[in-house]
Formats: C-alpha cells, sequence, structure tokens
C-alpha cells in the first residue's frame, strides 16, 4: 500500500474548545464531547493502516490518544502574549477567567507553558497532522495485541515526518528530536486533562 503522508492534511475543522453559550446540562457536554471523540475517529480512519487493525487495538489506541491528538491540533489556540485561549469566533478565554482552585491554576499554566513551548516551533499543516498521526498510533500504549503491526506504523509515520522535516526545515538538524521529546509532557498534560474531566462531569451528575 503507497504510504501518502498528504492524506494528513485533511485535518477536523470543527473546534470543540469554540466556546458556545455556557453548557447546561450533562446532556449538552456530553454531545459537545462526542462531536470531539467522532472528529479524532475520523482522523484516525484516514491514517494508512488503521484500517487493518483489529477493533480492540483501534479502540485501545484511540481511547488513550484522545486528548494527545486534541492538543496537538488544538494548541495553536493559546496565546501567550496574550494570556488567553482564541477560539475560532475570535472570542478570547483568559487564563485567570479558567483558573478554579490551586488544581486547575496547575493544570492550566502548565498547559499554557507547554502551549509556548510547542507553538514556537511553528508548525505547518503537515507537520500537525503527521505528529497527531504519530501520537495517536503509539505502539507503547498498554493493551494493544498487534505490536508488531503499529510498530511498522508508527515507525512509517516518523518515517514520513522526519521527510518533510528534512526538507522544510534543512537548517534546523535538532527539530525532529525536540519534536519527538514533547511527547512525554503531552501525554502528562492529556492524563491530568483526562483526570480532571471525570471530576467535572461527576460534578454534573
Amino acid at each position: 500500500r503507497k504510504f501518502n503522508f498528504l492524506l494528513f492534511i485533511n485535518l477536523f475543522q470543527a473546534c470543540p474548545l469554540n466556546p458556545a453559550p455556557e453548557i447546561q446540562s450533562e446532556q449538552e457536554f456530553s454531545q459537545r464531547f462526542a462531536d470531539v471523540i467522532r472528529g479524532v475517529i475520523e482522523f484516525a480512519g484516514k491514517i494508512p493502516g488503521f484500517d487493518l487493525l483489529a477493533q480492540g487495538d483501534k479502540f485501545t489506541l484511540l481511547k488513550a490518544g484522545l486528548f494527545d491528538a486534541l492538543f496537538v491540533r488544538l494548541i495553536g489556540m493559546f496565546d501567550t502574549s496574550l494570556d488567553s485561549i482564541v477560539c475560532l469566533n475570535g472570542q478570547l478565554m483568559r487564563r485567570d477567567s479558567i483558573q478554579n482552585g490551586a488544581n486547575a491554576r496547575f493544570l492550566v499554566d502548565s498547559t499554557f507553558k507547554f502551549a509556548e513551548r510547542i507553538n514556537a516551533m511553528q508548525l505547518n499543516d503537515a507537520e500537525v497532522a503527521l505528529f497527531c498521526a504519530v501520537v495517536l498510533v503509539a505502539p507503547d500504549r498498554h493493551g494493544i495485541r498487534n505490536y508488531e503491526l503499529i510498530q511498522r506504523m508508527h515507525a512509517k509515520l516518523k518515517q514520513c515526518l522526519q521527510h518533510i522535516i528534512v526538507k522544510g526545515r534543512p537548517n534546523e538538524p535538532e527539530f525532529m528530536a525536540n519534536l519527538m521529546n514533547t511527547i512525554g509532557d503531552l501525554k502528562t498534560l492529556s492524563t491530568l486533562h483526562t483526570e480532571k474531566l471525570v471530576v467535572f462531569r461527576n460534578e454534573m451528575s
């Protein structure tokens, strides 16, 4: 099967952090979150080889990589110069307005710090798309069964990402290594956000 990294340019257009009027119910929250999940599933389905995986491995990769992929796609909305999240409709969500309690403050501050680090790298659309795919198709996810296939897919995705980085950034030999080094912090942040989301849903129920 021919591997074409241009398949990844068509990323999800709808922004799950684009603020609508305040969520009034658990049902409304669940609907908006379901839309986010569908976006990730649609994107994952375009990754060459993903359709060859068993349903169990697809579910494992998507469940583990959901927030990781969303962070990569949406991190450009965080504007540290404005200390705000800039949504698609132009509305600003200031950092101090979304900090509520010490734990939330640490999480928000950590997210803005990570966003500053990623945004400074100025990833283009192809790099964002392939990096999302690399993050989603991760052979180190607990519970995967077809490790060999997922490892080959992951290696091919990294190879394609390396190719476009070398081609587009010939004077930045450390760029690929620096980008891959962000994955550990990305996974930590997504875990923290997932835990916060669970608490939020429990409070609404």
